[in-house]
């Protein structure tokens, strides 16, 4: 066994040591990167030191405070020319405004100790907490709740009861502690978040506490709409509040799916009196709540209509459409099938074509293609011959995974696609659509099909040379388009009048740190100013400047 592992690791470093494949397992890491996080500062060592943000994300807090300390705290000195001491002292009042304003950062990642050496650093008019604190981040977290109760008086004051109402929906020891150390006192909106969010060590103990001098109306029901059961228990059999009788009407009309909501209509169902509407199950099923439709159409009286049909068929569940048609005899209309073809449940859309002759509507096949359901859209041109088929159906396929659904309008049908094709392919970054749509056609490229093809955060270099190479040409435009540094060097080396003035404020504006870096080492503007004051707000404003004074005091 012993032998083993150290067999495994040997050959594990090998493959570590492996530069093809070192190479080509951080490219993917890269990739994905790239396509998560569009705008995402790509910095490297020297990089990550200009943005304070960044070296709280990544947990660099010594070099933080180093930076901090040498060109802010302790300023900066020997500085030889005037102009350098206008460009510096800039530079430091900008590096000094992101280290204020990264206290967000701080706040975000729970960090006491950044926040700490933030708050000795400035001066407390300075320290807007308002500007840089959320409620997530102190729900949770009695350190930060405790700094802010001694460092921040006021922007306690400016909260005021907001601060116990919003840690209702978080932690108790959290809440626990404002009650023991605060004088802010529950709200309603206290009570309603909590309950809400299910908090029952924070119900009981307010109960406890409160003496249910202060619980305000309607808890009951808000339990049940958020699909707390456990709280709703306490509250009817602990607290003895009162169910009114039309809660589970209340909880089925919901306009959204809430996880719970089963449970709560059956135990209301089961220990309280309920008057139950005969259009209940229409309700639930509009809303599409399927496994209360199937509990309600077992457990009640309530009627079904061809609404509740119509409304289910959306949802694709087959087995309870042959149910309902087969064991309650319902009717439908043409709106089952047209929705269960919208939304590509091709078997239920085969079960009501057989079994059923209401059809569908006019638009549906509009729709279908529309929402690219391929093989409902052949299915329904196979077996509803009577149904009109837009002219443009063929080029929503565009958008299909591969050119096999533009292949079968072409065997298939007279359709004839538009540019649309094209700019539909071009969205999806579909290489090989683009391909078959200039193989098959004679349509050009639309018009910017090129900056379109730049724009996105699927966009694919492929598919930019691709549209290059066959006569597509790049403009200034194409370039302050791109958010990907491999499609912006190659946009910038097939065009000859880069504007690189422009196309840095783009990227400024993007805080497109690779491009920027890109374009400081290889423009050949000689009036290039990278800190326009309109830009002043962006991160990566007088970024070039701070990555010279970082490189100059070696940090």
């Amino acid at each position: 066994m012993i032998q083993n592992k150290e067999y495994t690791t040997i050959s594990f470093k090998r493959l570590l040591h492996s530069v093809v494949l070192r190479n080509k397992i951080f490219q993917s890491v890269r990739d994905i990167h790239d396509q998560l996080a569009i705008n995402s500062l790509r910095c490297d060592w020297y990089d990550l030191g200009c943005f304070p943000d960044q070296l709280i994300k990544f947990n660099y807090i010594e070099r933080y405070k180093q930076i901090c300390n040498t060109l802010i705290r302790n300023k900066i000195e020997h500085i030889n020319h005037i102009v350098e001491d206008r460009i510096v002292l800039n530079t430091i009042r900008n590096f000094r405004q992101l280290y204020l304003d990264s206290s967000r950062n701080a706040f975000d990642v729970g960090n006491l100790d950044v926040l700490e050496f933030i708050q000795k650093l400035f001066p407390l008019n300075e320290l807007e907490y308002t500007l840089y604190v959320n409620r997530g981040h102190y729900m949770n977290n009695l350190e930060i709740i405790q700094f802010l109760h001694n460092k921040a008086p006021r922007w306690f004051k400016s909260q005021g009861s907001r601060v116990l109402n919003n840690v209702a929906s978080g932690s108790f020891q959290v809440f626990k502690w404002l009650y023991e150390n605060r004088s802010e006192r529950p709200a309603s909106l206290t009570y309603f978040n909590a309950v809400s969010s299910g908090n029952l060590e924070i119900i009981k103990y307010l109960n406890d506490k409160e003496k249910q001098t202060n619980t305000p109306n309607n808890l009951i029901l808000n339990a049940a709409v958020n699909g707390q059961l456990e709280t709703l228990k306490y509250l009817h059999e602990n607290m003895k509040l009162q169910c009114d009788s039309d809660i589970v009407e209340q909880v089925v009309g919901v306009n959204e799916q809430v996880e719970g909501h089963l449970a709560i209509v059956k135990y209301l169902m089961e220990n309280t009196k309920q008057q139950l509407p005969n259009t209940l199950i229409d309700e639930a099923a509009k809303i599409g709540k399927i496994e209360l439709v199937k509990y309600l159409v077992e457990n009640t009286t309530a009627k079904l209509s061809s609404i509740t049909m119509d409304s289910l068929a959306c949802h694709g569940d087959l087995e309870f459409i042959k149910q309902l048609h087969s064991k309650h005899h319902i009717d439908c209309t043409s709106t089952a099938m047209h929705m269960a073809a919208v939304n590509g449940h091709v078997e239920v859309v085969r079960f009501l074509h057989e079994n059923r002759t209401e059809g569908c509507r006019k638009d549906t096949m509009k729709r279908v293609a529309m929402n690219v359901h391929f093989e409902t859209f052949k299915y329904l041109f196979e077996n509803k011959k009577e149904l009109d088929i837009p002219t443009n159906a063929i080029d929503f396929f565009a958008k299909y995974k591969d050119s096999s659904a533009l292949q079968w309008f072409k065997d298939n049908t007279t359709l004839q696609c538009s540019q649309y094709a094209y700019s539909y392919a071009i969205r999806e970054a579909n290489l090989p659509v683009i391909e078959w749509i200039r193989d098959n056609t004679s349509l050009p490229f639309p018009a910017n099909s090129l900056e379109y093809a730049s724009k996105f955060k699927n966009s694919d270099l492929r598919i930019v040379q691709y549209l290059h190479a066959n006569g597509e040409t790049c403009s200034v435009k194409e370039l302050k388009s791109c958010h990907k540094l491999s499609i912006f060097k190659f946009l910038y080396y097939t065009q000859s009048l880069k504007s690189d003035k422009e196309t840095l404020i783009s990227a400024i504006e993007k805080n497109n740190v690779p491009i920027i870096k890109f374009l400081l080492q290889n423009s050949t503007d000689e009036h290039l100013d990278y800190s326009q004051q309109s830009l002043k707000d962006n991160k990566t404003f007088y970024y070039p400047s701070r990555l010279k004074l970082i490189k100059q005091y070696g940090l």
